[in-house]
């Protein structure tokens, strides 16, 4: 099936937490951590652009369905994904 939010369990919208690193080593491990940016987009399926100065280096990321009107309903964060930038 297609990617989808659950929107019977109050969530409206996708939230991801998002670094470039230089080395896959240098991966960002606490989701606290302020190198971390997040941002929230409203459809399951979307393309993200690292920027084409990254290229070479890892894109660390984690991703949870999310409320925007009632945060708290928040699901738990992925586990961490690294991959390369190409």
């Amino acid at each position: 099936t297609r990617p989808s939010i659950p929107t019977d369990d109050g969530a409206d919208s996708v939230q991801y937490a998002w670094a470039v690193v230089e080395k896959e080593t240098e991966a960002i491990k606490d989701l606290s951590d302020p190198k971390l940016k997040r941002d929230i987009v409203k459809q399951a399926h979307f393309q993200f652009d690292a920027g084409s100065a990254n290229q070479g280096k890892w894109l660390v990321i984690y991703f949870r369905w999310y409320s925007t009107i009632k945060p708290e309903l928040a699901g738990v964060w992925s586990t961490m994904i690294v991959t390369v930038i190409s």
